[in-house]
Parts: structure tokens; C-alpha cells; sequence
């Protein structure tokens, strides 16, 4: 009998810790999630891409992307607590250094991660 509790005990505790998103998981969502925030922003509209291309923002490079700590609520969300390091391109463009926006940026932030068909993405 108390194998019987210890294997259910076992098999709840491992759960827990599958419904949150792997460190692999992480860097793919958080590298779709910056690409299409910082060089796709333009919805279509050319003017916009324009801008932000004249701003520098026509590459990234991430350095590092590490999960620091996650909690899941349910199976299919998460916050995460991610610290991520990224070099933006065009950083001799005297526009995008006046504004800030080229070079490296490091920072640690929460995302709230959400499991789609399609595996785990930021949500927006």
C-alpha cells in the first residue's frame, strides 16, 4: 500500500514539473517573440518598416537567453522569469544611437508564456 502512495506521490510531483516551458522552449518563443516585436512591427505598412529600418532596427543577434524561475498556475501557462542579452544591428547608424536603439541590451523581465498547438509562445 505504500508503494502504491509513494508511486502516485512520485507521479504528481513530476508533473509539476513539466507544465512549465524547458530552458529550449524559452529561447525559441523569446527569440520569435523579440523578432516579430523589434523587425516585423510594420503590419504591412511600408512608411513603418522605413522608419524602423532608418531607426537601426534590421537585425538582432541574441547572446543569451537563461530562464531564472517559472511559475505555472495550470498545464498550459506559465510566467517566466527570463534574462536575455541581444545586440541590435545597424549600430553605426547615428539615428539609431541617438535614440538608444542600437547596441547591446540586457535585461531580466517576466513574460507570461501560454502551450498553443504549435508548442509555447509569448503572450502578447
Amino acid at each position: 500500500m505504500n508503494k502504491i502512495i509513494l508511486l502516485n506521490l512520485l507521479f504528481l510531483l513530476t508533473g509539476c514539473f513539466f507544465n512549465e516551458p524547458s530552458q529550449i522552449e524559452i529561447e525559441h518563443a523569446i527569440k520569435d517573440h523579440f523578432q516579430t516585436k523589434l523587425l516585423h512591427n510594420s503590419d504591412g505598412n511600408p512608411l513603418v518598416q522605413v522608419i524602423g529600418e532608418a531607426m537601426g532596427i534590421d537585425s538582432i543577434q541574441f547572446n543569451s537567453i537563461e530562464k531564472i524561475s517559472c511559475v505555472s498556475p495550470d498545464l498550459t501557462s506559465a510566467t517566466c522569469e527570463i534574462a536575455y542579452d541581444y545586440t541590435l544591428g545597424k549600430q553605426d547608424n547615428p539615428v539609431a544611437i541617438l535614440l538608444g536603439n542600437a547596441g547591446r541590451h540586457k535585461g531580466v523581465e517576466s513574460y507570461r508564456f501560454v502551450k498553443s498547438s504549435k508548442g509555447w509562445i509569448v503572450a502578447s
